[in-house]
């Protein structure tokens, strides 16, 4: 089979009027992947308002032409869509060849019968989307597309699965190949020989096998091979083979009739409550990420250099584990979560059958829920990353007999499909029970009133949501509620219901349970509770990498804070700030922490809160970290007073600010690994000094910065990679203007959630001193970056075709 990515030389046009004579708003020629909403104006009044980051909705249309090459004439053309959002509608020559509601599934249409193998054709996708999500969606085509090409005698889409097995010393891998005929002849015979390769080329093991396939039929072939002493994928040592597969119509192979490949990896799981999460016969605490599928100031696109450089960094942080919340992850994710060893947990739908949004994937559950989670194993079968499938979350259905019916409906579709892998369910016991929820909480706005008036009633509110909801999750009532749907799945996950955990390790001895959503303030006993008790296998926070949408739950308030938007915030809000890594990709100090908590960091870590509102009553939402930056550099603010922040396990901590000490304080477990100094600041340089049994056991140093700075976080790619370049420019926030020669700069990014700023303008000003610039290279060469008089170049490298 050809497979060719089938991105180049698109129109994208933003449709306006009513549906039958719709107009252009403006057209423009893009590559794909494109996320045609990054590129629209935010509107205070949007639809979806903070939970969307006030971007509009609307009606897109991309189309391509292209004529058919030799090499494709009398092939069959299958395209591929890794994900276009949503309710995709496909046209060829105008008439219509298929369609796609979800847009997180990744579908194929069949082109065949409708290309012109003489003259230009057009494909044109049309694209909708209203109130439909709880966060930034993107819209249009924002991944990949491919074109594939096949004799009509093929391996079909997907048509190559690999399962493995492990004994001692051998690994069974049984490559299961699927072939259709759709030739002229009645009969097809046809030897399949597969191959497996190591990273390095090697063959480690080859068959080859006979296969009948009658016309218009599709047959499975089922072929073991066996590997001896197999490197084992894990997230320590992230071991990928190859499997090749060509179909002839001699033993030989000289006659071939198709070929194609798969990258997979050799892995052993297991998990019990006794021995928790195994991976290859070795314990694993799952160090878990939250992450929503947008890339910040690249809007939805995911490729392979986005998501390459989110894994790496989530990975460099101390993760090893993400949830794709709420919605089944692209491809180019999955590969690096292969490649660098990051653990999965794919999730299927964040809506059953009870809206959400009101026009989310509840209006489409009932009839496509089959078609989508077949079409996320398909995906994901070869993918040695995704350990567990998460068939929903925070799911009000859950609550009831239908919805744990449901739940089992589900989970057995998922097994039937690939046995291997673990299912899970999300549940928030607040959310199954949240017709008494409702009642509760109008009783708790009620005596919030009685402790105050006006904003005192708000500030009680907001400080006191997290007490709330752990003490309601321990209630009988959601005991009750969410037992059988919980039953239904291998592993119980819960999403706020940390202050269960010892609780239900009694009540439901063989129940495997993992925090699949967790506070982040939270991360220090959640831990401790993971380390002890085997039955709990991990902990994912909300959230690892910022996002877009859901505007401002991570942000910190300073009275008075308006009454409307309760732990969210009103325009021009972008982003949650609920990230331990920014939208640019920059590391905030709660990672820091949490690396420490985890035992994966042995120095100190130094956060400075943010001196303009020392004193200030600071009204937090429980998904707030404190309002801290690593940051020594704070102009203006000399000989004022400043709170700072040292995170650390070791005994005991000493402060020295330019080599004066401030004091030696106790830390640890008992001070949740963190201490707190006030004083006054002058620049120059701040020491943290670590003791450990009274011997210094680590330092960390952050100083007083000045001038312009430019850092690139690659100083050399491939010409189809981008470059992400650092503009520093310390304790003071200006507009500045970055020149790229041999490239183009595509976006420009800062991590202000206030902004009114777009991405896409020549300027940016930069926030916390930092601007972030993705630049496209012209090609191989070198590329030179300028801003404010500071010059770095990166060096681009020719990408050799496969």
């Amino acid at each position: 089979m050809i497979k060719k990515k089938f991105n180049d030389e698109w129109i994208v046009s933003e449709k306006q009027g009513t549906f039958g004579m719709a107009v252009d708003a403006g057209t423009k020629k893009v590559t794909l992947p494109y996320d045609a909403m990054i590129h629209t104006k935010r509107n205070p009044d949007a639809v979806g308002s903070y939970m969307t980051a006030f971007f509009n909705k609307g009606i897109w249309e991309y189309k391509k032409k292209f004529i058919v090459t030799e090499e494709l004439k009398g092939k069959k053309l299958i395209l591929q869509f890794d994900g276009v959002f949503e309710k995709a509608f496909i046209y060829v020559n105008g008439a219509f060849a298929g369609s796609q509601m979800y847009g997180y599934s990744q579908f194929f249409v069949d082109i065949t019968p409708y290309i012109y193998l003489e003259g230009e054709n057009e494909i044109k996708v049309s694209v909708r989307l209203n109130d439909s999500a709880r966060w930034y969606t993107g819209a249009g085509i924002y991944r990949d597309v491919y074109l594939l090409a096949s004799e009509m005698v093929h391996i079909v889409p997907q048509g190559i699965k690999l399962t493995t097995a492990m004994d001692k010393e051998t690994a069974a891998v049984d490559a299961a190949v699927t072939v259709k005929n759709e030739g002229i002849n009645d009969i097809e015979t046809l030897h399949i020989r597969t191959q497996i390769l190591d990273t390095k080329g090697n063959l480690t093991a080859e068959g080859t096998s006979k296969l009948t396939v009658f016309k218009g039929q599709e047959e499975t072939l089922h072929q073991k091979l066996y590997i001896e002493n197999p490197h084992l994928w894990s997230d320590l040592d992230p071991e990928l083979y190859t499997c090749k597969v060509l179909i002839s119509y001699d033993k030989e192979g000289q006659s071939v009739v198709d070929t194609g490949s798969e990258i997979f990896g050799i892995r052993s799981l297991s998990v019990t409550p006794q021995h928790g999460l195994q991976v290859n016969g070795n314990s694993v605490y799952l160090r878990g990420a939250c992450i929503h599928h947008d890339n910040g100031p690249l809007g939805a696109v995911s490729t392979d250099c986005i998501e390459e450089r989110r894994v790496r960094k989530l990975k460099e942080a101390g993760f090893n584990a993400i949830r794709t919340a709420h919605n089944p992850a692209s491809p180019a994710l999955l590969r690096a979560c292969d490649k660098y060893g990051i653990y999965v947990m794919e999730e299927s739908f964040d809506a059953w059958t009870v809206n959400k949004c009101n026009y989310d994937y509840a209006l489409e559950f009932g009839k496509n829920w089959e078609d989508d989670i077949t079409a996320l194993i398909n995906k994901s079968y070869n993918h040695p990353s995704v350990i567990m499938y998460s068939i929903g979350n925070e799911i009000p259905d859950t609550g009831y007999p239908s919805g744990a019916q449901r739940s089992r409906k589900i989970a057995n579709k998922v097994k039937s499909l690939d046995p291997a892998r673990f299912t899970i369910n999300a549940i928030n016991g607040m959310v199954s029970v949240m017709e008494i929820m409702t009642k509760m909480y109008e009783n708790s706005m009620e005596q919030a009133s009685h402790q105050g008036e006006g904003q005192e009633v708000i500030n009680n509110m907001m400080t006191g949501l997290r007490d709330t909801m752990k003490g309601v999750m321990m209630l009988d009532v959601v005991t009750n509620a969410t037992e059988e749907a919980f039953n239904c799945v291998d592993i119980a996950g819960y999403n706020y219901m940390d202050s269960r955990y010892e609780m239900d390790g009694k009540l439901f001895p063989n129940r495997v349970i993992l925090g699949t959503e967790t506070f982040p303030a939270d991360i220090d006993q959640n831990w401790d509770k993971v380390k002890r008790l085997s039955y709990v296998i991990g902990d994912f926070c909300w959230t690892g990498w910022d996002y877009m949408g859901e505007a401002g739950i991570g942000l910190h308030k300073y009275s008075p804070v308006p009454a409307e938007y309760g732990t969210n915030a009103p325009w021009p809000c972008l982003t949650s700030m609920a990230g331990d890594i920014s939208i640019c990709g920059f590391r905030r100090p709660i990672s820091y922490y949490r690396e420490i908590v985890w035992g994966l960091r042995k120095a100190p870590y130094i956060a400075v809160k943010r001196p303009e509102h020392y004193g200030e009553q600071v009204i937090d939402s429980p998904w707030c970290w404190s309002d801290s930056v690593g940051s020594w550099t704070w102009n203006g603010y000399e000989g004022k007073p400043v709170e700072i922040e040292v995170y650390s396990n070791a005994d005991e901590i000493e402060l020295l600010l330019n080599g004066k000490s401030l004091g030696r304080k106790k830390i640890g477990v008992e001070d949740r690994y963190k201490v707190v100094f006030d004083t006054i600041y002058e620049p120059g340089q701040l020491c943290a000094r670590a003791y450990m049994g009274g011997d210094v056991s680590g330092t960390y140093e952050i100083e007083t910065e000045e001038g312009t700075s430019l850092e690139a976080e690659k100083d050399m790619i491939y010409e189809n990679e981008l470059a992400f370049v650092w503009v520093s420019h310390p304790g003071i926030n200006k507009r500045v203007k970055v020149c790229v020669e041999g490239g183009t700069v595509i976006a420009l990014g800062n991590d202000d959630p206030l902004t009114e700023e777009n991405f896409f303008d020549d300027e940016r000003t930069t926030y916390d001193g930092r601007v972030l610039a993705v630049i496209k290279p012209d090609g191989a060469g070198e590329m030179k970056v300028e801003c404010e008089g500071e010059e770095i170049t990166v060096k681009v490298l020719k990408k050799e075709k496969n």
